[in-house]
């Protein structure tokens, strides 16, 4: 997942397709919702198709093409950010599913 991502920022014209497909088509919907979960019958399929109906409204995809390609702004002040909250050690709630793909922990 996160390697078309990188891809899509090093050169947006060579990899704005597969991109596309990564964060737009049915199949990324859903995996965004089920993640690696394996107990998927849990899940209301409502959850992935109203939200990849949205996504398909015109104009839409632009708009998370264009919010995608400014993300890697937020990952190149990752560093910063972690030395803030080292150095400040605010009280902080973190939530975190374990099956999230987006989020794996190292």
């Amino acid at each position: 997942m996160w390697q078309t991502r990188r891809a899509f920022w090093a050169d947006r014209a060579a990899h704005e397709a597969q991109v596309r497909e990564n964060i737009l088509s049915l199949a990324a919907t859903r995996a965004r919702h089920l993640g690696n979960d394996p107990e998927t019958d849990r899940y209301d399929p409502d959850l992935w198709t109203d939200e990849f109906a949205f996504l398909n409204r015109p104009g839409r995809a632009e708009i998370q093409v264009e919010l995608f390609c400014d993300y890697r702004t937020n990952m190149a002040a990752y560093p910063a950010w972690q030395r803030w909250l080292r150095r400040n050690q605010p009280r902080t709630l973190v939530l975190w599913g374990r099956h999230d793909a987006s989020f794996q922990a190292q």
